[in-house]
């Protein structure tokens, strides 16, 4: 008998070798992937495969492949049927009182074991959050500081850390006495969230303490919403769970039915399970196929749509490699990362039910296309769809849904967008879009949006969105249906939106804001309700433009009603004066290209316009002014996306720089740190600061113009009254010059600039 079993199982193997192709090597349940991967490169290429038998398999480190492993093929036996789990499976659950189980964990008490992701019964189980269902808190944060363009610094002036860690709360919303060292907070900002470990709690004064710095600090733009997660308190729901970092557990309670002597729930230990690194040397021609990965915990921060984190599956320096037929899912970062590569593709995948985005690639020449993104964001819900960037890449025929950020975030320029499907997207946060991109010389085509509409108060959600710096771009032949605002071009130039097809029930926004050059031509439009653009005077052409009203929306037999949209520019009116600000306390500002917290008071006021008062867009340029009682003080910002294409010299008209006008007088800078004055005398009595700023804040480059010119050298003797002013901007880019205010005839300066009323200059020495 025991021969017999011997020449069985002798059998059953050979018969599993000869149904592997040569140069195969088959990895069972159990069996070491990182033996297979030494035996394929020892190999010396004639084991080119690694096959993968149908089970589960359980890592305690990740797979790294390098160049050696150019040209190996990893893939499923049975597409779907091999799940890689990036940790481990519990077990010895007991009873924990109140209806609760828990795993005993020692290793979470000292941060040797951290998580934030369960995975029960093939599931992202819930965590415990305070307070329960969708309830939100507000907090009492009071940051009421201007926000700006993201090319000129976001905020007029920058919060500090202290106000970065900081969370008033309003007494009674949290429960008492609950563990802050388990506690972790989010706080929904505009476009992007904070999820934060508590460092503190100060009971007295009702403040929570951050262990690291909020994006956003607390109330900025009026948004105050938060949770706490990961307490026991917020244990409400069946199939919620949180990490007792202080007993050392992980907590859990049951659905109904659940038997938790059998259930199957697996903690992560890794953050990334398959790591492909071609950072010196590129890996070529590598295939991962089939495969199912699973149960990940994030690491890193969360950048712009919860990009820039870990990855289940993670690659930089690839060449020619293929990902497909992959299931990615129940991870605690971002499925997928593909960075810094060629000519490599992602086709037929599945992200779904991840922490972060579901994938971002860049390159050159790669491409995504037939995939699946659906439930992003589960643990960040500022999380897109997809991220890409580079240069020609092509996103193409792929469905992405249920997102709580923009589906879509592009960058980079040469891509060819087609095909695509996005629905049920910006369903938390707010300003974005379907697809949404800073991009230049990029097609969008043939794509179809639906099911976009802001959740609550926000900036807005769009289907096509072109945002800061975008140029030349093509949005034709698409389709968006019961989205708004459908197309939104914000500080853009010459992008093109024509033969497209937009559909919403009540009234339709179309957005060039801040943009020029624009063209919004041959577009079809069905409304129920008005028509509108926010800024016709970004647009060129505006053409044959046809808007279809159902005389009845509930019984469209009863036939439509067709218009031509006609477009009317408004009356731009005069500026208000400027004022300058009073200091009366403090040192006055130092002109010395930084723009400190604090150290310049008042607001910005924009200089957009041209000559005919018509407000230009792109990049944006601002002024601000201040008074001592001995100087007046003005400083001029630039905000721009190409620094590269400035002209560096000093003659005005012809390189980049400012004009200052002040009654009778002029003074120039640039950003070669040349000032000069239109009189000698004063010239040499202004201080001044021209050239780049020191420290550049947002997306772009600024260029800072601060001067200071003694008030007894202007013509208000007192220091009182109205002094005529403008501002000049030239940029030698585009050959345009920006005013504060279009000049009067003759180019005399027909703005105001107002001193301080009722303001006694100091008696000079």
């Amino acid at each position: 008998m025991k021969g017999l079993v011997l020449l069985a199982a002798w059998t059953c193997a050979v018969w599993a070798a000869a149904a592997q192709p040569s140069g195969s090597i088959r990895v069972r349940p159990g069996d070491s992937i990182e033996d297979a991967i030494k035996s394929a490169r020892a190999s010396g290429g004639s084991a080119n495969e690694i096959v993968f038998a149908p089970g589960c398999h359980y890592l305690s480190a990740t797979l790294v492949l390098d160049a050696r492993d150019s040209g190996l093929a990893l893939r499923a036996e049975k597409p779907g049927k091999t799940i890689l789990y990036g940790g481990r499976k519990l077990s010895g659950w007991r009873p924990d009182g109140d209806g609760l189980w828990a795993v005993d964990l020692p290793e979470a008490r000292d941060g040797r074991l951290d998580f934030r992701v369960l995975v029960v019964e093939g599931r992202f189980a819930e965590r415990a959050v305070w307070p329960g269902g969708t309830n939100r808190l507000e907090n009492l944060g009071k940051w009421n500081v201007r926000l700006l363009p993201a090319v000129a610094g976001y905020w007029e002036r920058p919060p500090t850390d202290a106000e970065l860690r900081t969370m008033p709360y309003r007494p009674g919303d949290l429960p008492p006495g609950f563990d802050v060292k388990n506690a972790e907070v989010r706080c929904y900002h505009m476009w992007s969230e904070s999820l934060l470990r508590v460092a503190s709690n100060d009971v007295e004064r009702s403040i929570l303490y951050f262990a690291e710095p909020a994006k956003w600090p607390a109330g900025a733009c009026g948004r105050r919403q938060y949770v706490v997660y990961n307490i026991r308190e917020g244990l409400t729901e069946p199939g919620q769970w949180y990490l007792d970092r202080t007993a050392g557990k992980v907590v859990y309670r049951p659905r109904k039915g659940e038997d938790m002597a059998r259930i199957e729930a697996v903690a992560p230990l890794l953050d990334t399970v398959i790591k492909v690194d071609g950072k010196r040397k590129a890996v070529t021609n590598l295939t991962v196929s089939g495969l199912s990965i699973q149960a990940t915990t994030p690491s890193g921060r969360p950048q712009f749509g919860a990009a820039g984190m870990s990855a289940a599956i993670f690659g930089t320096g690839l060449s020619g490699c293929t990902l497909e037929s992959l299931d990615v899912r129940n991870v605690g970062g971002i499925g997928i990362v593909i960075r810094d590569s060629v000519s490599t593709k992602i086709v037929d995948t599945v992200c779904a039910d991840t922490g972060a985005c579901g994938a971002t690639f860049g390159g050159r020449d790669c491409e995504m296309s037939g995939c699946r993104i659906v439930g992003t964001g589960r643990l960040y819900p500022s999380a897109c769809g997809v991220a890409f960037g580079g240069r020609n890449l092509r996103f193409i025929r792929n469905e992405i849904s249920d997102i709580p950020y923009s589906g879509v975030i592009m960058g980079g320029s040469g891509h060819l967008v087609e095909d695509n499907l996005v629905c049920h997207v910006m369903r938390v946060m707010h300003d974005g879009a379907a697809f949404y991109g800073n991009i230049s010389r990029c097609t969008l085509r043939g794509n179809v949006v639906r099911d976009v509409v802001e959740q609550g108060r926000g900036f807005g959600a769009s289907a096509y969105y072109v945002d800061e710096g975008g140029e030349d771009n093509i949005v034709e032949r698409n389709l968006a249906v019961d989205v708004p605002m459908p197309v939104h071009n914000h500080v853009t130039r010459n992008v093109r939106v024509v033969d497209n097809t937009f559909i919403a029930r009540g009234d339709i926004m179309i957005s060039f804001a801040r943009s020029t050059g624009g063209v919004f031509s041959r577009n079809k439009l069905v409304v129920g309700g008005r028509v509108r653009t926010n800024f016709p005077n970004g647009l060129v052409e505006f053409e044959d433009n046809k808007v279809f009203r159902p005389r009845n929306p509930r019984n469209p037999a009863d036939g439509t009603v067709i218009e031509t949209w006609r477009l009317e520019n408004p009356q731009m009116r005069p500026r208000e004066p400027l004022d300058a600000i009073a200091i009366t306390n403090g040192p006055a500002p130092v002109l010395d290209g930084e723009f400190k917290p604090g150290e310049w008071p008042g607001i910005w006021s924009p200089v957009e316009r041209d000559a005919t008062r018509r407000i230009l867009g792109g990049a944006p340029a601002y002024v601000r002014a201040a008074c001592d009682g001995t100087n007046l003080y003005v400083v001029v910002q630039v905000a721009s996306f190409h620094s590269a294409r400035f002209s560096k010299g000093h003659a005005w008209g012809r390189d980049d720089g400012v004009r200052v006008e002040l009654g009778a007088y002029s003074f120039d800078g640039f950003i070669d740190g040349a000032v000069t004055c239109s009189d000698a005398a004063l010239g040499a009595r202004i201080s001044s600061y021209a050239g780049f700023a020191r420290r550049s804040r947002g997306m772009g480059r600024q260029q800072l113009y601060a001067f200071a010119v003694p008030l007894d050298a202007l013509s208000t003797a007192s220091g009182q009254g109205d002094l005529p002013f403008n501002v000049r901007v030239f940029v030698s880019e585009h050959g345009e010059t920006r005013f504060f205010e279009a000049p009067a005839d003759g180019g005399a300066p027909a703005g105001r600039l107002r001193l301080p009323k009722d303001f006694s200059p100091k008696p000079r020495p």
